[in-house]
């Protein structure tokens, strides 16, 4: 788990640390981060690689809040960000799923050094 330093959301998140380039894994509206594990994904597509599975706030085991304003797209960049420099990661790959492949899409629009 990490704080968003911003806002101090907790972010939790799953990292095998595997030596191979890195794959941030983006779930869907109303999902978490187990779904990738869970239906294959990774042992599939992260053969190889480094596999980073987060909860985005709102999901799973990361924080959830009753105010809307605590789910904007800049919120929810803000925490891609605070992982990628608790992890030490200037750039990752990125597979996401509905929300989460919006999410992938404005994160390589707005910050296209972070992803490979």
């Amino acid at each position: 788990m990490i704080k968003n330093p911003a806002d101090g959301a907790e972010i939790f998140f799953d990292d095998d640390a595997s030596d191979g380039e890195p794959i941030l894994y983006l779930h869907g509206s109303a999902l978490s981060r187990s779904i990738w594990r869970g239906l294959g994904y990774t042992k599939t597509l992260g053969a190889g690689h480094r596999n980073i599975r987060m909860d985005l706030r709102g999901h799973g085991r990361s924080s959830k809040s009753h105010d809307v304003a605590d789910y904007t797209m800049e919120k929810v960049m803000g925490d891609i960000h605070a992982l990628l420099d608790h992890l030490g990661l200037e750039s990752v790959h990125v597979v996401g799923y509905s929300f989460g492949a919006r999410t992938g899409l404005h994160l390589a629009m707005t910050s296209p050094a972070s992803v490979l």
